[in-house]
This record gives structure tokens, C-alpha cells and sequence, in this order.
């Protein structure tokens, strides 16, 4: 069912290397980007996902993605589509974890627990001064880059669900979730937003 790229295809101006992840809407691989050879993480919505729309949320995550530039969000480098139709976007190739793998051993140290608030926090600011709601930010979507000898330094993933809000007299962009339904991982929703 998921996207039939091997290591050695080619999409568009990226070589595919490995799987990292496979998720209900797609994939994610590690490509090379040619002729640079920068290694990006190329994410793949799935065929089989394009008429139900994936697609139109797809876009929506690189358009989103795309108007923020800072340090604890993960970098959109370049968006485009396939021969089918589907679409790619590569992002930064990050070295590390995402923060539910890191505190499956057990709990965080506090300085380490404040270091990453203070990135994911940071992030957020940024993300709401662009009129951004993400709407799933759980330890599944906080990666942690690895660096010797400092705290962790946290990055904000996943704008799969995340929408556009009323900013400085812009219109609602067109809604991609039924009325009245919840957007966003159980017991990491925010709870105005289940009563709302």
C-alpha cells in the first residue's frame, strides 16, 4: 500500500537511500539531493491517500512549514510532485530522537525537561506569530538533535494537522476537517480544544 520507491530510485532531484518511517499517509525517507549530495529527509504522501484528501493536507503542512524559518522547527527545503501525481517535500535530515523514544528509559532530568520546554515554547511562539495553530504537539512530534556535551536541543515536527487562524485580516482558509470533529493525538489534545 505505501509508496513503492527503493533505495536508488529517483524523485525529482533526490535519490532515495533508506526508509526511516511509515506513517497512514506516507513515507519518509533518507534521499541525497543532487548534484549537492545533501542528505534531506523526503517525505512521500502515499498513492492510495491521494483522493481522500491527503493531498490537499499535504500541501497545506508545506505552505504552512514553509512561511516559518527557526531553530527549534524543522526546515522545509523544497516541495514538488511525482509522475503520479502525489507530492514530496524535503526537509532537513535531522541526527537524533524524537523525545517519546528518549523518555522511554524514564524520566527526563529537570534541566534537561526545562532545555527542551524552552525550545518547544520557542517554537510555538514563532509558529502562532505566523498565525499557525499546530494541533499535535506530543513527544512523538519533538525531535532532539544530538550534540556532545550540551542540553538537548529540540525541534518542532509534523504540520500534517496544523492550520492557518485569523492574523492581521486574512479569511479562514477553507476547513480540511468535518465540523465539530477533534484534530490531534488523544491525551495530548489541549482541552479547549475537545469542548470547542
Amino acid at each position: 500500500m505505501g509508496n513503492a520507491l527503493r533505495p536508488g530510485d529517483t524523485v525529482g532531484k533526490y535519490v532515495i537511500e533508506s526508509v526511516i518511517g511509515e506513517g497512514g499517509m506516507g513515507s519518509v525517507f533518507r534521499a541525497q539531493q543532487l548534484p549537492l549530495g545533501r542528505p534531506v529527509a523526503l517525505k512521500v504522501i502515499r498513492r492510495d491517500k491521494l483522493a481522500t484528501g491527503a493531498a490537499d493536507r499535504f500541501l497545506r503542512e508545506a505552505r504552512l512549514l514553509g512561511a516559518i524559518s527557526h531553530p527549534h522547527v524543522v526546515t522545509l527545503l523544497d516541495f514538488g510532485t511525482l509522475d503520479d501525481g502525489s507530492f514530496f517535500c524535503a526537509m532537513e535530515l535531522l541526527s537524533g530522537r524524537d523525545l517519546r523514544a528518549r523518555m522511554k528509559p524514564g524520566a527526563l532530568p529537570l534541566d534537561d525537561a526545562l532545555a527542551i520546554a524552552r525550545d518547544v515554547a520557542s517554537a510555538l511562539a514563532a509558529v502562532h506569530e505566523r498565525g499557525i495553530v499546530h494541533r499535535d504537539v506530543k513527544p512523538a512530534n519533538i525531535f532532539l538533535v544530538d550534540g556532545a556535551g550540551r542540553a538537548p536541543f529540540a525541534r518542532l515536527l509534523d504540520f500534517g494537522v496544523a492550520k492557518r487562524g485569523l492574523v492581521d485580516g486574512e479569511t479562514a482558509e477553507s476547513t480540511l476537517t468535518d465540523a465539530g470533529a477533534v484534530v490531534g493525538t488523544p491525551g495530548y489534545i489541549a482541552p479547549e480544544a475537545i469542548t470547542h
